[in-house]
Parts: structure tokens; sequence; C-alpha cells
């Protein structure tokens, strides 16, 4: 019933341009990629910086969504054993995790009021998400904040030059662990 009566379709990206024409028979009007309010502070970037043979710190941002909880499941189970790093976790109701998920090179924040704070002390951004749609603002963050990002196709969708120039697409676990 949207597509029906919308005045305007506007996507986040192409592949969902597509699969509304596909399914709903109906061409978009354009898309309106993901944006964020710039909030990067040099001089926070600056202070976070570690020493060269500090721990590697990965950070997974994401609420307890599906298709975030089943993605950082793989992530711990598949890729954390095989790595030298910490990978710290935030996101609305991912506490709920830290019984099941939190290690020695785990550690579950969940609810946090600010997370640039993570951002900053992190050497990588992981978004290992294998479904969905839209764009991942995670993704639109980490960039923001000059992060080198890990991440799956799905998480890259409508990033396609930022996968080249700022990051990596992952599509197994060996690829995440290398």
């Amino acid at each position: 019933l949207s597509t029906e009566y919308a005045d305007y379709l506007l996507c986040f990206n192409q592949r969902d341009a597509d699969a509304i024409e596909t399914y709903y028979r109906k061409k978009t009007n354009g898309l309106f990629p993901v944006t964020v309010n710039d909030r990067f502070k040099n001089e926070l970037a600056k202070s976070n910086r570690k020493e060269r043979n500090a721990k590697t710190e990965l950070l997974f941002v994401g609420s307890d969504f599906p298709a975030n909880t089943k993605g950082l499941i793989w992530f711990v189970q598949k890729v954390m054993p095989h790595v030298n790093a910490l990978l710290t976790v935030v996101g609305k109701g991912m506490e709920k995790y830290k019984t099941e998920l939190e290690s020695s090179n785990v550690k579950i924040i969940g609810t946090a009021d600010n997370i640039d704070e993570y951002y900053y002390g992190a050497d990588a951004v992981v978004a290992p998400i294998f479904y969905g749609s839209g764009m991942k603002v995670k993704i639109a963050e980490a960039l923001m904040m000059g992060k080198t990002i890990f991440a799956t196709a799905e998480a890259w969708q409508g990033y396609d030059e930022a996968a080249q120039s700022t990051g990596y697409v992952c599509y197994t676990a060996e690829e995440f662990i290398n």
C-alpha cells in the first residue's frame, strides 16, 4: 500500500530501488543515502592513540536486532578465537548477551549513552551483517570516525566506493581472520 499511494518513493540504495521495481512494479524517484551529523573531534581521536604493541581493539556497533545478533554471534564463534584482538560490543539491548558471549577477548558493553568514545578507542570496526535492507548507519559512523572497516557485502550496501578505499569486504570467517 505504501508503494501504491506514496507521492514519492525514495530508497537508501540502488538494491532497494531495484527490489521495489521488481516486487511492486514501481519506479523510485531517487536515492537518499544515509547521512550522519559530523561528530568527529580530531583532538579526541589523537588523545586515544595507543602504543604500537597494544592489543588490537575491534568494535561492533548494533542494537539487539536479529541481523545484528546473528552476525555478532557468528563472528564471536568463528572469528574471535583465531585473532589476537579484543572485541567490544556496543548497542542498545546487547547487554543481555553478556553471559553468552563475553570472554577474555570479547567485552559486551550494551547500551551506552555515548558511542563516540568507543569509536575513538577502536582500531577497526567490524560489521558481520548477512541480511537486511537499506544502508547501515554504523558504517557511516565508522567512516566519519576514520576507522578501517571489516564488513560483509550486506553491511557495505550503498557504500561501494568507500569499501574499496577504507575497508575490506569479507565473505567468510577466513577473510575476517586474515
